[in-house]
């Protein structure tokens, strides 16, 4: 029975909170390695040799070389995460706690309704997430992504 409703959330036509992650997560991961191959003196190699530079390194480094800021990187890291959980978690939910971390960063990037629902905290939770990555970077996105 639990294997059906793992399939459910799959194939649904309402998003869940794991097709969410998985979708916004690609992007992000889109993102992440053009702004590597933009941004990094050996980005394209890294992206082309993804076994060697997992999407956590690429992080990393784009944190160290100073591309990224330390907030947007705690955050992207949380969101890869949140994914990997989701990714290879037969059953998963987000917890109390990840909500709380949810509505944090939601209040520091933009106005909250306080009557809105888990999921649509959730769904605003991916797009601000994609939106900063997005804003902190757009000469490099513009001109690639439009």
């Amino acid at each position: 029975m639990e294997f059906y409703h793992v399939l459910h959330q799959f194939t649904h036509k309402s998003p869940s909170e794991r097709m969410m992650l998985i979708v916004t997560h690609g992007l992000i991961e889109l993102m992440v390695n053009l702004l590597a191959e933009a941004k990094l003196k050996n980005g394209a190699k890294m992206v082309a040799e993804r076994q060697n530079f997992s999407h956590a390194i690429k992080l990393l480094i784009l944190n160290e070389a100073g591309v990224i800021n330390d907030g947007l990187y705690g955050h992207l890291d949380y969101f890869r995460e949140l994914r990997n959980s989701a990714a290879h978690s037969v059953f998963f939910q987000l917890a109390q706690s990840d909500f709380e971390r949810i509505d944090r960063f939601l209040s520091d990037s933009g106005p909250v309704i306080s009557e809105w629902s888990g999921m649509v905290r959730f769904n605003m939770f991916c797009s601000r997430t994609v939106d900063s990555l997005w804003n902190a970077h757009t000469d490099v996105f513009r001109n690639t992504l439009i």
